[in-house]
């Protein structure tokens, strides 16, 4: 018997806030742009939040995957931002630091 072995891409970033109180939960799904991009290119995102070492105030990182496999290529690269959405309120700028993968 084989086993497939899958390999998903995503991006490590550096949270802004957009809203006054952000989630206290350790994952979300959310949706995003790219901001070179706009709106209209909005997709579905998955993030594990984490928070900087010695850090005390909300989430200020974020592991965020596409959803979808086939809306990986969105993910910005490094240097680049995503804009995180919830419905129609922009909630977070994702500064994307690093990308990666890893098997599923």
């Amino acid at each position: 018997m084989s086993v497939l072995i899958k390999q998903r891409r995503f991006i490590l970033t550096d949270l802004k806030w957009l809203i006054p109180n952000p989630t206290s939960q350790p994952n979300s799904g959310l949706t995003a742009f790219r901001q070179a991009y706009g709106k209209g290119d909005l997709f579905s995102v998955y993030l594990r939040f984490s928070m900087s070492d010695g850090y005390s105030g909300a989430w200020d990182k974020a592991k965020i995957y596409a959803l979808v496999e086939e809306m990986e290529e969105r993910l910005p690269n490094p240097g680049e931002k995503l804009v995180i959405t919830a419905g129609g309120t922009l909630v977070a700028e994702a500064k994307v630091i690093s990308d990666g993968t890893e098997l599923i």
